[in-house]
């Protein structure tokens, strides 16, 4: 282990560089389209077994290869007790191998050497990853390279220290994690209420239900040139991150190229519902700027007919697909998706005007009192959230184990 500059860190304690501490590994792929490499015995990660997976020890993924498999690429068969690190797509998704196991490209995997523990790795490699993320480049995606990997600085205290952090982070992670399952209980029952106070409201109604076609014109925005940041017709661009459930974040608005042909197909105006098609399907809000804007291929835009209320239709869609991540008229297996011609087929209670109205008004009142409710449970997550971090920081610059080690070296 070759140590480095060891100011501000605790007596013992020694700066080292990933590489210096673990062997570094890439995976591959066998071919996909040669059945026999495929099936065996072999465990074979992908970041996306991990996306479905947050436990911290793993031990296999969907998919596994044969010993053919293995002798046709350049995958490497890492040990039990390595950590697997996800380099693309996203980067950041660590856990620990608890069996023998290859991975795909995806990862680029430490396997820890005597003077470090894997489990006192994985949690700073969590600690590590934004500044990971930071040094990684790319133009499709962003990726860090094996010698990059192998380049994050680490602090490595005694072994007998990195056990003693890894149990008091492990044990204050499980309060935080139970603090935070039981905030997500509570989200999801408040959901429940509101789909339930939905139904109640517009279920006494009326047993003529119109499809939601019937009731609105709906488009797809267009697939515009990101590329083009300047131009003869300029008109402000809403991506599909920045919708939110009745609400939109417009700081990230840009300046796009949309011929006047492409308008009226393209923008939304006051009044219009922006439909998600993908990310999370289904999650749309009222566009209320008296302003036009232009929409993505990602966005259905939904504009009322006479005789519908866009607030209506709006809480007849959050109803229906809040929550929802397995809904019956979603497609996709990894990513989800609602095409045009599933959300036509919403169904939505055919009532007067009049009676829409009504029931906007009583759900509002009531949804007044929930919003706060879910104000305050951002504000526990916002502050979980931070107590995970000083946790972490408080790990790897010695503070956590102040006490501990003043009495064993004391």
């Amino acid at each position: 282990m070759m140590p480095t500059e060891v100011s501000s860190i605790p007596e013992g304690w020694i700066k080292s560089n990933l590489g210096d501490v673990c062997r570094v590994v890439s995976g591959s792929t066998p071919k996909t389209s040669v059945a026999e490499y495929w099936g065996g015995g072999i465990p074979w990660i992908t970041p996306n077994d991990l996306s479905k997976n947050s436990d911290k020890v793993v031990f296999g993924g969907e998919r596994s290869i044969s010993q053919a498999g293995y002798d046709s690429c350049s995958t490497q068969l890492i040990p039990a007790g390595s950590v697997l690190f996800t380099s693309r797509a996203p980067i950041g998704y660590v856990a620990i191998a608890g069996a023998p196991m290859c991975t795909n490209q995806g990862f680029k995997s430490a396997i820890p050497g005597p003077d470090i523990d894997g489990e006192f790795l994985y949690w700073q490699l969590q600690e590590r990853t934004d500044s990971i993320q930071s040094r990684a480049s790319g133009t499709t995606f962003l990726e860090i390279s094996g010698k990059g990997f192998a380049a994050t600085s680490l602090v490595v205290p005694p072994l007998e220290e990195q056990r003693e952090i890894v149990r008091i982070l492990e044990e204050q992670f499980s309060r935080l994690n139970a603090a935070a399952a039981s905030l997500a209980a509570v989200r999801r029952k408040a959901d429940q209420f509101r789909r339930s106070l939905l139904h109640h409201k517009v279920g006494h109604l009326t047993s003529d239900y119109l499809q939601l076609d019937e009731c609105a014109s709906m488009t797809l925005g267009l697939m515009l040139d990101k590329g083009k940041e300047s131009g003869e017709f300029q008109t402000r661009y809403l991506g599909n991150i920045n919708v939110r459930w009745g609400s939109f974040d417009i700081s990230s608005l840009k300046m796009m190229d949309v011929r006047p042909e492409q308008m009226e197909r393209s923008t939304v105006k006051a009044g219009d519902i922006v439909v998600c098609e993908g990310g999370e399907p289904g999650r749309c809000a009222i566009w209320l700027e008296p302003t036009p804007i232009a929409i993505q291929k990602a966005l259905h835009r939904v504009r009322p007919r006479e005789g519908f209320l866009a607030e209506y239709l709006a809480l007849i869609l959050e109803s229906e697909f809040r929550g929802q991540s397995q809904h019956s008229l979603f497609t996709g297996t990894t990513i989800k998706h609602l095409p045009k011609e599933k959300l036509r087929l919403v169904k939505i209670p055919n009532v007067p005007i009049s009676e829409q109205r009504s029931v906007v008004s009583a759900f509002e009142a009531v949804d007044s009192s929930i919003s706060h409710a879910v104000a305050h449970f951002d504000r526990v997550e916002t502050g979980i959230s931070a107590a995970r971090r000083s946790l972490l920081q408080a790990a790897f610059t010695g503070e956590l184990t102040k006490e501990w080690r003043e009495k064993n070296n004391g």
